[in-house]
């Protein structure tokens, strides 16, 4: 079976790229022909050297948009969807999406700064999605457009064929590249004429106008875009919770996997801190909270006489590049033994493993309940961590409070807490702690996640059987 796995952001190598590429090479390694979909370049050596796993009979093709996929894909392929906040709609029978978190409003804030802005009205079918995108909308499927005005509007096919009639009337039959040109005032209906899902772009001078409101919540409404899926995976129950309760979708719990590297060490530093994680601004959400951490360590220190050790290993780009250098300016400020690691290497990121007994994680921290979208979602990072025998502590709440939910001393509240319960765990006997991590990490092991995806794919090919 030929399997073609999309993710937008491979290069990035976060939490949900080495789940969509573990994923990938399990199914390669069932014998199956994998391909990995993406907008930029070959991601193969660093996913490689990241899952520790052989990827060398699956090949990567770059598209320079996710709408390429509806040329890529054939009727009877597997489409699994591993790009976080996608909305593309699958046009294959068998689909898996990846939900790392389901995003509730985006669409409807895209389209509201278009609405409040021009003069022209698109409305799509039940079964379709509009896509804003400057002066011009997207059309996934079948629609209907009024046009106000005498205007220079446009229909052009980007995949697939389509006919436009106006009152019924054939106007045009238009095949991919093809443009029609809308000569008066009205309504115009778009119709698929072949069996790949058309996608149209309707631009002009202006495109949108005002719409009532029932017709924003309905159209914008994710769970359109959920159904075009034959299955939903949630990486977390928190994750699944709110999948329910944005997208009144059922999921299947399906953990992520993490390395296969073998990286704990027999005698690490007891009293060397790590914490991992992209250094991020706080305003473009999911911060890792560092300078929370360097707080937290200070307040250790100062209560604690042990020669403690803090290490930050994280990611750096442009994006969050101010948000380090504060981090820096912190540290520096300290006079403390915190080391920064930004952008490591695998290796020095397994040394840090190997040498630490103590792994600190703060998603969360700061994030009102009702921005769920910038807590923690599941916590790949603290998984690891248990894998390589660290202790984790992690802020009370979503994902890594769900993973030791069975473990109050390791869940802290605050900065202060998070402090006074390092102290307690280094002061205390932790051998049967040790023994209870170490079951715990067997929940989220690699063999439990290949029988989860062979339990979902048996469920798919009985679920496109009663199709």
């Amino acid at each position: 079976m030929r399997v073609v796995v999309w993710n937008a952001h491979w290069n990035t190598l976060g939490g949900g790229e080495v789940y969509a590429g573990y994923l990938a090479g399990y199914l390669a390694h069932l014998g199956n022909d994998v391909e990995l979909v993406g907008l930029g370049e070959n991601p193969m050596n660093g996913l490689q050297k990241r899952l520790g796993l052989n990827l060398q009979s699956i090949r990567y093709i770059k598209i320079p948009s996710e709408n390429y996929l509806l040329a890529l894909l054939k009727h009877d392929d597997l489409f699994i969807n591993g790009s976080f906040g996608s909305t593309f709609v699958s046009p294959v029978r068998k689909s898996i999406y990846i939900c790392h978190f389901p995003l509730k409003s985006i669409k409807r804030k895209l389209l509201s700064k278009i609405i409040r802005d021009n003069k022209n009205l698109v409305v799509s079918s039940e079964h379709s999605i509009l896509h804003p995108v400057d002066n011009r909308v997207l059309l996934v499927g079948e629609g209907l457009a009024y046009f106000k005005a005498n205007r220079r509007m446009s229909v052009d096919v980007e995949f697939g064929r389509i006919a436009v009639y106006k009152d019924f009337e054939l106007m045009a039959n238009l095949e991919s590249n093809e443009q029609y040109i809308f000569g008066s005032k009205g309504y115009y209906s778009i119709k698929s004429l072949s069996k790949v899902v058309p996608v149209t772009t309707v631009s002009g001078a202006s495109s949108l106008a005002w719409v009532r409101k029932f017709f924003v919540r309905r159209l914008t409404h994710q769970e359109n875009f959920a159904n075009s899926y034959s299955q939903i995976w949630a990486n977390s129950s928190f994750t699944s919770g709110y999948i329910s309760k944005y997208w009144k979708k059922t999921s299947k719990l399906v953990f992520p996997p993490h390395s296969e590297r073998s990286i704990h060490s027999i005698q690490p530093n007891p009293y060397q801190i790590l914490s991992i994680g992209r250094f991020m601004n706080p305003q473009n959400g999911h911060c890792k909270n560092q300078l929370d951490l360097v707080e937290a360590f200070e307040k250790l220190c100062s209560t604690s006489p042990l020669p403690w050790k803090l290490h930050l290993a994280g990611g750096v780009d442009p994006s969050g590049d101010s948000y380090f250098m504060k981090v820096k300016k912190q540290v520096e400020s300290k006079g403390l033994q915190i080391y920064l690691h930004p952008n490591c290497t695998q290796s020095e990121l397994d040394n840090l493993l190997q040498n630490s007994q103590y792994y600190w994680h703060a998603t969360g921290m700061g994030v009102a309940k009702r921005n769920p979208e910038d807590m923690e979602h599941f916590g790949i990072a603290v998984v690891e961590a248990l894998n390589a025998k660290l202790i984790p502590l992690v802020y009370d709440i979503a994902g890594p409070a769900e993973i030791l939910k069975d473990f109050p001393q390791l869940r802290f509240s605050s900065i202060s807490n998070l402090a006074q319960k390092t102290i307690s765990l280094a002061q205390s006997d932790r051998s049967n702690l040790e023994v209870a991590l170490k079951e715990e990490s067997q929940k989220y092991s690699n063999l439990v996640f290949r029988n989860s995806v062979d339990e979902a794919l048996l469920d798919l090919d009985l679920a496109t059987e009663a199709k």
